[in-house]
């Protein structure tokens, strides 16, 4: 089934994450897939698409999509707290240069009023900074 095999695009939370290994990547499509079998958090692959693309969207269910995943990453909390350190933890991989992490973490790491909220801004705040796509990266290689 086509749509299983799209479903398994983060970052992020990442919140759009770019995966640095095979290992990393794996652990995205569990997740995304973990996300995507619960009607409260699923969302269609062509929505998450315009979402990574900078597109408009619903932002309830985007929202919804997106707060699970940071949540089972560990960098936003189900209250919407921002863990910065697990954050970090995560970006590390992905940017070396200690200033240039701190300084993307403070600009991003921004609480919303919603949950869903943060994790829609953590992420795109993050695809603008420097393209960490994780979670797009997957939809791509579909």
């Amino acid at each position: 089934m086509r749509t299983c095999a799209i479903v398994v695009c983060i970052a992020t939370l990442v919140v759009s994450i770019h995966c640095a290994s095979e290992e990393q990547h794996e652990r995205v499509k569990k997740i995304h897939s973990e996300c995507q079998a619960d009607p409260k958090t699923h969302a269609d692959d062509e929505l998450l698409k315009k979402y990574h693309k900078g597109e408009e969207v619903d932002k309830s269910i985007v929202g919804a999509h997106m707060l699970c995943m940071s949540t089972k990453f560990g960098v936003i909390q189900e209250d919407g707290k921002i863990n910065k350190s697990a954050l970090k933890t995560s970006l590390s991989r992905l940017i070396s240069d200690e200033t240039k992490l701190n300084e993307a973490i403070e600009k991003c790491a921004v609480e919303k009023d919603d949950p869903k909220d943060t994790a829609l801004a953590l992420g795109k705040c993050f695809r603008e900074q420097g393209g960490l796509r994780g979670h797009e990266h997957i939809h791509n290689r579909l």
